[in-house]
């Protein structure tokens, strides 16, 4: 499964990602999440314990568009040029 949320839009992709993993031990959710700065970054911790709980189902990327960071592919803005 691929999630794509930016901002405030991140509170139903949590949710979703929840349920995809605890259905069926099997499945991945990948979720690529678009903010602005670290700082605005919301649900950060709930984040990070999706990640400790399943650390080889679940990959986030966090995607910063006034935020510059060493990878390129970590900063811009999260559009269908940056997905593909």
């Amino acid at each position: 499964h691929v999630l794509i949320a930016a901002g405030s839009g991140i509170t139903p992709m949590v949710s979703i990602a929840e349920s995809v993993l605890a259905a069926d031990d099997r499945s991945t959710v990948t979720l690529f999440y678009g903010n602005r700065r670290t700082d605005t970054v919301m649900f950060a911790d709930e984040l990070a314990d999706l990640k400790d709980l399943h650390p080889t189902r679940f990959h986030l990327a966090h995607v910063l568009s006034r935020e510059p960071r060493e990878a390129e592919v970590l900063s811009g803005r999260l559009d269908a040029g940056r997905l593909s």
